[in-house]
């Protein structure tokens, strides 16, 4: 069959004509044990995305064809979307200062800058549980919005998995996703930290489909391989039936569908995912093929173009700069402020926040929280800023009588001052003086 044809390919999930199902960001047991069953109908239903008789995938890419990319007719919105725009940074400017110095946002050149690139892929408090086959720095190739890296190891990875996945979790959407330091890059930053802060990621039974709430990630067999359509639209810069550089090994394919649930349904965004680098087993960096590209794309410097074709071109050449939140280097900070253990008067009370998988006491490193205020020698006490548990790794706080006008770090479990009013001076998490 010639590159670019595409065979019959199964019918639709019978579920799907209906109105489609709806998920929240932290699917409960219903209804991840609704989302097992559709992922299992979808293994039996699309066991892959092939469309010749060896192995080839047509890669649509509608955003980067001519005929259908969103920045052809309006330069405004190639403006706001370009990688490299000057202007759009220097607006930027203010707002990247706030996600750094507030929000623990870095501002970090990813080219010769390996030590930072690894710090992204260690740690992690459930990265154990990542499949191998996602573990690695990855690039978003061909995706148009302001973002460029990411990687899974830091996902909140289940373990045990619920019934009926192959893995899954939730993935936090400013942990380890770079943005570029554009307008539109930064208003993502700050998106990712109050807005849409979660995103699922389940995998199908037969590790061949990952559910994003939304969209798909497609895993690709060994034996499979990208292929540009035979006919126009055609992604820039590829010929009618061209192979597609793309490691089936390694790499991931992104896409979505009109109809969420149908893969008949026209494609209507669609990228490559791609492992730029990994560490091997013993420790060192690793550099793909794709890692050269990458490269290729932050440093070229060219002139394009105006008529269609050109202006694709222009939006596909990267930012070498990127705002990136690096949840493994934001948590030995102490940046990292989404679970809190509150302590009121007369007591402790604590939650552990699912999103960090961890569990704090009292107040918001940031800030002097009043949670919890009495009368002690005609004084009000309050809490103050947070120290570390040195045995357990818990944060706690306190406040010493002889120091009401100004609060001041107390390590309450191994480290008590006399007076210290916070549960006697016993640590609240191990017990010990």
């Amino acid at each position: 069959m010639a590159y670019g044809m595409r065979p019959l390919t199964p019918q639709p999930l019978a579920r799907t004509t209906g109105p489609p199902v709806q998920f929240d960001r932290r699917p409960g047991d219903e209804q991840l044990n609704v989302l097992a069953q559709l992922l299992e109908e979808r293994d039996a239903a699309y066991p892959t995305m092939a469309s010749t008789s060896d192995g080839g995938i047509i890669y649509d890419a509608p955003q980067i064809t001519p005929e259908l990319s969103p920045f052809v007719d309006s330069p405004l919105i190639a403006a706001l979307y370009s990688h490299r725009n000057p202007y759009s940074e220097m607006l930027a400017a203010p707002l990247r200062s706030l996600l750094q110095s507030l929000l623990g946002f870095d501002e970090v050149s990813v080219l010769d800058n390996d030590e930072y690139l690894k710090s992204l892929l260690v740690g992690g408090d459930t990265a154990e549980a990542c499949p191998e086959r996602l573990r690695g720095l990855y690039w978003m190739q061909d995706n148009v919005a302001s973002e460029v890296l990411i990687t899974f190891q830091d996902i909140e990875w289940e373990s045990p998995v619920h019934e009926g996945f192959a893995a899954g979790g939730i993935k936090i959407l400013k942990h380890n996703w770079s943005r570029d330091p554009t307008l539109t890059g930064t208003a993502l930053s700050l998106s990712s930290n109050f807005f849409t802060r979660e995103m699922p990621f389940y995998i199908s039974p037969k590790f061949k489909w990952i559910w994003l709430n939304g969209g798909w990630i497609y895993v690709p067999d060994h034996s499979e391989y990208l292929v540009a359509p035979a006919k126009a639209p055609i992604p820039v810069p590829f010929a009618p039936g061209e192979k597609v550089p793309f490691d089936p090994q390694a790499d991931l394919l992104r896409v979505d569908y009109a109809s969420e649930w149908d893969g008949n349904s026209t494609v209507t965004y669609n990228y490559r995912v791609r492992r730029v680098l990994f560490i091997d087993d013993e420790g060192r960096l690793v550099k793909t093929s794709a890692w050269d590209e990458l490269r290729d794309r932050m440093e070229r410097v060219s002139h394009f173009s105006t008529d269609a074709e050109g202006v694709v071109a222009k939006q596909q050449q990267l930012n070498p700069r990127q705002l990136v939140y690096n949840y493994n280097q934001a948590a030995a900070k102490g940046k990292n402020n989404a679970a809190w253990m509150h302590v009121r008067a007369g007591g402790i009370a604590a939650h552990q926040d699912r999103r960090e998988g961890i569990v704090m006491l009292s107040c918001r490193p940031t800030m002097y929280d009043r949670v919890a205020s009495r009368e002690a020698g005609g004084r009000k006490q309050r809490q103050g800023p947070l120290r570390l548990c040195s045995k357990v790794g818990l944060q706690v706080c306190g406040e010493s009588k002889e120091s009401s006008d100004r609060p001041e770090m107390v390590d309450v479990a191994h480290n008590a001052r006399p007076g210290n009013s916070l549960n006697a001076g016993r640590c609240c998490c191990c017990g010990d003086n």
